[in-house]
């Protein structure tokens, strides 16, 4: 940013889970203008603690140009796949490999998972009509025509569509099979970094985290959705962006809003030596390929982890992603 751009402020207004409205300066900027910078930025080797801005169009496997790329079979790492009974052996590379499970899971995106009737009912709930129309109420939340319709086509989510979405998450992981779950509210991140710890002490008032495998924070850096996971099963808090970006400042408020709520909540002190923060890089992640789907990622990451699913999408399945969850919304529950 050069010294000569003004940064205006805005109230972003919030929630707060005792029903009460909060207030909390952020600094707002032009979001084409902000999302551009961090496309333009080039990858950096920062110290720990600065914020580093990747750009997943610019170099590395993730570029167009070197996804399609011929590979030469001489040039990568090959292993061997014995097949049991068959007393053969048979040569394969990794990108073989890799490819082919890409293809499976194109495959399934792919398939009729939304039928015409549910591609109406999409339609209706993504087409003309009073904004303000409520077209689905759960979770002490309504969702209107409005915020659906953020679930169009390169369109921005919005907190509400981002906070039903995580609750259907959680309301899922009650069902045998899956890691018991806690979805942190949107506006959590703004008001602990305002507000310390305190601002939202009572904020888990009905509910232990540390009883939970996994705990979601859905993070909203100006214009920009990112989110992190903490796995309490694994020690680990881990930061992921689909712009590539790098917060250690985030991990690192989150892991005291940790030790602060264990020694509140179970006069415990956490060790910081015992656990683990890191940020995803570009070269481990889907990433998106445009300045609209950051919303969408943040919530597939969460609900591939959630599932304990490997996260192998891509930008490609997000208009069908899209869909699907306008149709989960209305219905209230996840297919």
């Amino acid at each position: 940013m050069s010294p000569k751009h003004v940064v205006k402020f805005r109230k972003r207004k919030s929630q707060g889970e005792g029903g009460r409205d909060q207030k909390c300066e952020e600094p707002h900027e032009s979001p084409k203008r902000v999302k551009q910078e961090l496309y333009e930025k080039e990858p950096a080797h920062q110290e720990s603690g600065n914020r580093q801005a990747m750009n997943p169009m610019a170099k590395g496997p993730l570029h167009p140009n070197k996804q399609d790329k011929v590979r030469n079979p001489e040039e990568e790492d090959v292993i061997e796949v014995k097949y049991v009974g068959a007393g053969k052996s048979r040569k394969r590379t990794y990108s073989n490999i890799q490819d082919r499970v890409e293809k499976q899971h194109n495959e399934k995106c792919r398939s009729p998972d939304v039928t015409p009737d549910m591609e109406q009912e999409i339609m209706n709930a993504l087409g003309p009509g009073p904004q303000e129309d409520i077209l689905s109420s759960a979770f002490k939340l309504n969702i209107t025509r409005g915020d659906m319709q953020t679930l169009r086509e390169s369109q921005w989510l919005n907190d509400d569509i981002i906070n039903f979405y995580m609750n259907l998450l959680s309301h899922r992981s009650k069902s045998p099979g899956y890691a018991s779950l806690h979805t942190f509210n949107t506006f959590f991140y703004t008001k602990l970094k305002c507000g310390g710890y305190r601002s939202v002490k009572k904020w888990t008032r009905a509910v232990n985290i540390f009883e939970k495998d996994i705990v979601l924070v859905p993070v909203h850096l100006h214009v920009h959705w990112s989110l992190v996971v903490i796995d309490q099963r694994k020690k680990t808090v881990v930061y992921w962006d689909s712009m590539g970006l790098k917060r250690t400042d985030v991990l690192g408020l989150i892991f005291q809003y940790l030790q602060e709520e264990s020694k509140a909540k179970r006069n415990i002190d956490l060790d910081p030596s015992e656990w683990k923060q890191y940020c995803m890089s570009a070269e481990e992640i889907p990433l998106q390929l445009n300045m609209n789907d950051c919303g969408v990622f943040t919530c597939k990451y969460a609900d591939y982890i959630s599932r304990g699913q490997p996260i192998n999408f891509s930008q490609q399945h997000v208009p069908l992603f899209r869909k699907k969850m306008v149709w989960e919304i209305l219905h209230k529950r996840l297919l």
